[in-house]
């Protein structure tokens, strides 16, 4: 907890306390101490030394340093009372270190002995200085023999408490701590790592450890950031889980590669996350072993200037503190189309400050969200009473503002300015407004519960349709360890709750409960409870809207498709949808009817030609009537639909089908032939779409076998109007006698366009002995049956006889 400042004002009242206070007794000091020192003492070793009489004013505490070298983490601080006039003077410094690193560190067994540093402080006489190394004094037992100072770790507040010795006499007090923790070493030997986050934090709080009266001020803070050596990697912080790309070839499909090779991690699953203009669109996209993703967002319509982010989401398998660790990449960007904010119309957005008081060591506040478009990055700067204390990039997104201040303090009356600059490459750059703070006076209304007025929150999007909420909680009073708590309701259900929010505040999306959307005259609430410890909770006012019908459903129009001619011979329907809206996701689909009846109902996008292809069993005839109608969908709404178009089936005679056998020859396999088929009406140039099938028939007009033939180029590249087939030799072996003859079925995209008896223009062989004629092929001999090549009208056609036995006598 912090402690309440109590102001004294000049030195002659503090002295005339201590005067004043000798005919006060004993138990008056631990009463007006109790009252005072609201830092809670666990684990305090037991003492035996009565409490001694003492005065003084507050500590004044400083970071010195934060920093992380090497892998060692070093804290320097500084704590001196102006005026500390008594006997027997103790200080009590409290380093409250962030709980990521505490809560790993010291549970693990042994940590002793990654403990180093020392600490400076008033000699037990009073007069000159003693220095202790941190090692004797951690955890050191305490009594009338051992002395009064110690140094112990305080679990329930993760906080390093460090006793100084008691002064005989003192009329002024200090301590000097210098900190180090091997967390490098530590993590080497343990395998054990700290949670990364983008900052660590700390805290700084001496007082009087004795019981006589004392006034103090609130706590120092400070941070280590990777500023300061706290972003390394493959060391005692987490590795950084690695960003993904992001790409696209048609601005509907996203692709990258999110691969997951690192060490010094938790064992963690990843999955990708993408968000459409800030908000989640799809989530839990697996990556295959090689870290490859892909997304089909073309559901959302998306239009030129969409931002599309991507991020990789960690859920770690363990537990950390019996709690389950999720963290995230940094994002990736693709813009859809063109970027939609030129150079002239981007605007930089203004930082955010929060309230500064009087001897505080850390300045805080809000960086927006920028636009990221065409490679824009972003530097933020802080300057007090008009000169630059701090100047850093940052990466566009949300961020919370944390400028430590070392052995400095910020004093009533100055100015705090902080201001973004953005740069565009080849543009000059741009400049936000400046966020302006005057440093306050600490006084102790700016705690007291009393006073204590939570903010309430805004509503930025509650839209009908809409799946999500998005509030934004403001920079909260940062006094007594207050935290906060944001709730959202629909129609006075609560759908989310968003705990442990910082006195920063910040942006927040409530996802409805599954399968919910909003709906025009629904009712949103938000409330923002902040919780004190060891305090009743406070509430901010309610902040409620009513959701709107912000779609003009009712003025929306739908354009009329076009629809091309459509002939007997046509298996496909085809036209152009006109530019139609696609605001709120308004999508569309094109229903065909034939003759009033639907018989297909197909997505379209609007401004495109569209292409329907007709059922199987849909077969078009002169004079029927083919429409068409559009309807257009938009969630929670009713339909709208177009009127409707339509045309009467024309007749169409497609050019007679020709087929020219080429060749025909005998092979190991059996009777081969080549040639080609072909009609002007047929698109025979996909080899996938084309199948040949040529029926061996008797006499009689049966069919008594089908053989597929192969699509073949050979006569006109790109076109597979030739064929290759074979009736092999089992086939021709088990024919009865008789005469066949040769049909071939085409059929494309599995419909039968066309057949035609083999028609022989080539009258060669091309194997074995050559001849004039097709029918002068060889007789072949096969199971018994005598296989002869004959033309037929002009067709190739097969003689089928029977082998004449011997006659024996």
């Amino acid at each position: 907890m912090s402690l309440q400042k109590k102001v004294i004002k000049g030195t002659s009242l503090v002295l005339a306390g201590l005067i004043a206070s000798s005919t006060l007794p004993t138990t008056t000091y631990a009463q007006e101490k109790i009252n005072t020192d609201r830092i809670e003492q666990t684990n305090i070793k037991s003492k035996t030394m009565n409490p001694f009489m003492s005065i003084g004013t507050g500590y004044v505490d400083k970071f010195k340093m934060v920093i992380n070298s090497n892998g060692v983490l070093n804290l320097k601080t500084t704590s001196r009372s102006a005026v500390a006039l008594g006997i027997g003077t103790q200080t009590k410094t409290v380093i409250s270190i962030d709980p990521e690193i505490a809560t790993e560190f010291f549970s693990t067994p042994g940590y002793e002995k990654y403990i180093g540093g020392s600490v400076d402080r008033l000699s037990e006489l009073g007069i000159g200085n003693d220095t202790i190394k941190m090692s004797k004094l951690w955890n050191k037992r305490t009594g009338l023999l051992n002395g009064d100072d110690t140094a112990f770790y305080d679990k329930k507040t993760h906080s390093i408490v460090i006793y100084s010795h008691q002064s005989i006499l003192s009329t002024t007090n200090y301590q000097n701590v210098h900190l180090t923790l091997d967390l490098d070493k530590w993590s080497k030997e343990t395998g054990r790592y700290v949670e990364r986050k983008p900052f660590y934090e700390f805290k700084l709080q001496s007082v009087k450890g004795d019981c006589g009266i004392n006034w103090s001020w609130g706590a120092a803070e400070s941070i280590l950031d990777h500023m300061n050596g706290g972003d390394v990697e493959d060391s005692w912080i987490e590795n950084k889980v690695e960003p993904t790309t992001i790409s696209s070839d048609d601005d509907r499909t996203f692709y990258g590669n999110a691969k997951q090779d690192r060490f010094n991690e938790h064992e963690t699953d990843y999955t990708v996350e993408l968000l459409v203009n800030g908000n989640v669109a799809a989530k839990n996209i697996q990556m295959n072993e090689n870290g490859d993703w892909k997304m089909d967002l073309s559901s959302y319509l998306l239009k030129d200037g969409t931002e599309i982010a991507a991020r990789v989401i960690g859920i770690e398998k363990g537990t950390n503190d019996g709690k389950v660790v999720k963290k995230q990449s940094t994002t990736s960007l693709y813009i859809v189309g063109k970027d939609s904010v030129p150079w002239s119309q981007w605007s930089i957005k203004t930082p955010s400050l929060s309230d500064a008081y009087d001897g505080e060591t850390l300045i805080t506040g809000i960086l927006s969200k920028q636009n990221l478009q065409n490679d824009r990055t972003y530097t933020y700067v802080v300057e007090i009473d008009g000169q630059e204390v701090f100047s850093q990039k940052y990466g566009g997104d949300n961020a919370q503002l944390m400028i430590p201040l070392f052995d400095k303090q910020l004093h009533k009356g100055q100015k705090i300015a902080t201001y973004v600059i953005g740069h565009e490459p080849g543009q000059p750059d741009k400049k936000s407004d400046v966020a302006t703070m005057i440093v306050k006076e600490n006084q102790e209304e700016e705690s007291k519960w009393n006073n204590w007025v939570v903010k309430s929150a805004t509503i930025d999007n509650a839209m009908e349709n809409s799946t999500f909420i998005k509030t934004t909680v403001p920079i909260q009073n940062k006094f007594n360890a207050r935290s906060y708590e944001l709730q959202v309701y629909v129609n006075d259900q609560l759908i989310d709750t968003k705990k442990n929010i910082s006195n920063l505040g910040g942006d927040f999306v409530s996802a409805l409960p599954s399968g919910q959307q909003l709906k025009a005259g629904d009712t949103v609430k938000a409330i923002v409870i902040g919780h004190e410890p060891d305090e009743k909770d406070k509430q901010s006012e309610k902040t409620v809207m009513t959701v709107k019908d912000e779609s003009n459903w009712g003025v929306w129009e739908l354009a009329d498709p076009t629809l091309n001619e459509v002939t007997s011979q046509d298996r496909k329907v085809t036209g152009h949808v006109p530019a139609q809206s696609v605001d709120f996701n308004r999508n569309y689909e094109l229903q065909v009817r034939v003759n009033g009846e639907t018989l297909k109902t197909e997505p379209v996008t609007s401004d495109t030609d569209y292409e329907i292809t007709l059922p199987d069993n849909v077969e078009l005839k002169e004079n029927d009537e083919v429409s068409v109608q559009l309807i257009g969908h938009q969630e929670g709404k009713d339909d709208k639909e177009s009127n409707v178009v339509s045309t009467i089936v024309q007749k169409k005679e497609l050019p007679t089908t020709t087929s020219k056998f080429e060749f025909g020859y005998w092979n190991d396999v059996g009777l081969v032939y080549e040639g080609q088929i072909f009609n002007e009406g047929w698109d025979m140039s996909d080899f996938y779409r084309i199948n040949k099938e040529v029926q061996l028939l008797n006499e009689s007009g049966t069919v008594v076998k089908k053989v597929k033939a192969a699509n073949t180029d050979w006569y006109e590249k790109g076109n597979y109007n030739g064929y290759q087939f074979t009736i092999d030799k089992d086939t021709l072996g088990s024919l009865p006698e008789g005469t066949y003859t040769l049909r071939m079925q085409v059929e494309i995209d599995g419909s039968v366009v066309g057949e035609t008896d083999l028609e022989l223009t080539r009258r060669l062989s091309r194997v074995g002995q050559l001849h004039d004629n097709y029918a002068d092929l060889e007789q072949v001999e096969i199971q018994g049956n005598v296989v002869t090549p004959v033309v037929i009208d002009n067709h190739p056609g097969i003689n089928i006889s029977k082998v004449k036995k011997e006659d024996t006598n």
